[in-house]
């Protein structure tokens, strides 16, 4: 028997089983939009990769040590924070890292002593 009750596994639904479903159904698409509201490391850049990372900071750009939970220094422009990680990286025979904007990793540069 096919007919407009029949659900997605091929079972048979009732009239209130399928108005259920339709109810439900709606109030899941609510839920699914609303998404990531309640992530707030959504453009955070992940500090994994060992080294000096250069990161977008509210103030300009910093340079932060993977481990370090505050900024080493936050600098005006991008170019200066690119400098003094790769000093900070050189002298420590590590790697710097460059994130774009976004987060996203633009460069890795590795020195080693």
């Amino acid at each position: 028997m096919t007919n407009g009750n029949q659900g997605r596994s091929g079972e048979n639904r009732t009239e209130e089983q399928n108005k259920e479903y339709g109810r439900q159904g709606k109030h899941a698409k609510g839920k699914q939009q609303s998404g990531n509201s309640g992530n707030s490391r959504q453009n955070t850049p992940d500090l994994s990769e060992k080294g000096e990372h250069v990161i977008a900071h509210e103030d300009g750009w910093a340079v932060q040590g993977e481990n370090s939970s505050q900024p080493t220094k936050v600098f005006d422009k991008k170019d200066e924070a690119i400098k003094r990680a790769k000093e900070i990286a050189g002298n420590k025979g590590g790697s710097v890292i460059i994130h774009k904007q976004d987060g996203t990793i633009q460069e890795n540069v590795s020195y080693s002593n």
